[in-house]
């Protein structure tokens, strides 16, 4: 039997490991014998021979409330998503699996839920569970005990940011840590919607475990855009197990007005004020620039995402001036790579801000 032997209450309890075995295997449970089992999930795979389920092997009156399962689930004979066998037989009940990550389309007790639902609240507040002190979802996950959470997140995304630089959209991100991270993959829809969007990268490759800052840029590539549209974008990333995460942080990205579709260029500014620095991101050096209608106390200075003053480019009395910076601080430090703004201040008062993004 694989799974232990449940005769008594089983509350709050999750697997996230392979089980396997030869009889009564389950994720968390080989036999629930008389027993009740409460809010509890695993999404581990299991495998064996006989009356395998993705939470539990067989389930002899025994009661399930709240349970659910999203591993693959293997076997000869009495196998079922969330339950592999019952006596009584139930097929139906308040417990759900993913019909798609299981690969079983049914079960001896539950629901069978495409990955879509398992990772849309409404699917389980429908059926009662109790999200206010129970049960929570972080991003576009599945659900996790609030009690003993565990890591559903194994990376942490502390930016996440989009821009129309040099005619093509460009992506930025940044990990404040990574658990396992193979790699990750963008989507990408028209609407601000997670569950119709399309995959638009390849493969991008992650930094495993790594308790380092980390950053990453992608370009993507849309055909005949508008000024005007507006697209949504998301992160997905994979971890050496293979379990796929999603973060509900969007970039949102509109075409600019500056955008010729005729000329497929990006025609110089034709107003004043301060311009976007070239090239951005940041590599080695990039050139930032402003052109004033009249002479004026003119300050250009680089902050960081907390508002602190990094570096001061230039403070004086001019209409126009171009300074390379190369993303050092005003100790001559290289300063982390991530997001930075840099604002132009005319006669005291804050003129203009832009964003640009710092990546060696």
């Amino acid at each position: 039997m694989g799974g232990k032997l449940n005769g008594g209450s089983l509350n709050k309890c999750y697997s996230t490991g392979s089980v396997s075995g030869t009889d009564r295997v389950g994720g968390i449970v080989g036999l629930n014998s008389n027993g009740v089992m409460n809010n509890n999930y695993s999404t581990g795979s299991v495998n064996g021979n006989d009356c395998i389920g993705g939470l539990l092997g067989y389930n002899y009156w025994g009661g399930l409330n709240n349970n659910y399962s999203t591993g693959s689930v293997n076997g000869t004979s009495g196998v079922g998503g969330l339950v592999g066998m019952g006596d009584p037989i139930q097929e139906d009940g308040d417990g759900f699996w993913d019909t798609i990550t299981s690969g079983q389309t049914s079960s001896y007790g539950g629901i069978g839920k495409t990955t879509s639902e398992m990772k849309t609240q409404s699917t389980f507040t429908n059926a009662g569970w109790n999200f206010e002190t129970i049960w929570e979802m972080i991003g576009y996950n599945y659900p996790r005990l609030r009690e003993i959470p565990d890591p559903t997140l194994p990376v942490e995304l502390s930016n996440f940011t989009a821009q129309y630089l040099n005619n093509t959209p460009t992506l930025y991100w940044i990990t404040q840590s990574e658990t396992d991270n193979m790699g990750w993959f963008v989507y990408r829809n028209i609407e601000e919607d997670f569950t119709t969007s399309e995959k638009v990268s390849e493969f991008l490759e992650g930094h495993g475990t790594t308790t380092q800052q980390q950053s990453y840029i992608y370009e993507d590539t849309i055909e005949n855009p508008e000024i005007g549209d507006t697209y949504y974008y998301w992160l997905e990333s994979i971890d050496f197990s293979g379990m796929v995460n999603h973060y509900d942080k969007v970039a949102v990205l509109t075409i600019p007005e500056q955008y010729d579709p005729g000329s497929g260029l990006i025609p110089e500014p034709v107003r004043y004020g301060l311009f976007q620095n070239e090239p951005n991101p940041l590599l080695t050096s990039t050139r930032i620039a402003f052109n004033l209608t009249e002479t004026a106390m003119v300050d250009l200075n680089i902050y960081n995402l907390k508002g602190q003053r990094v570096k001061t480019l230039y403070s004086g009395v001019t209409s126009k001036h171009t300074i390379m910076w190369d993303g050092k601080d005003e100790s001559g430090k290289e300063l982390e790579n991530g997001v930075y703004f840099y604002k132009l201040m005319v006669n005291g008062k804050t003129e203009e801000t832009k964003k640009l993004i710092l990546m060696r």
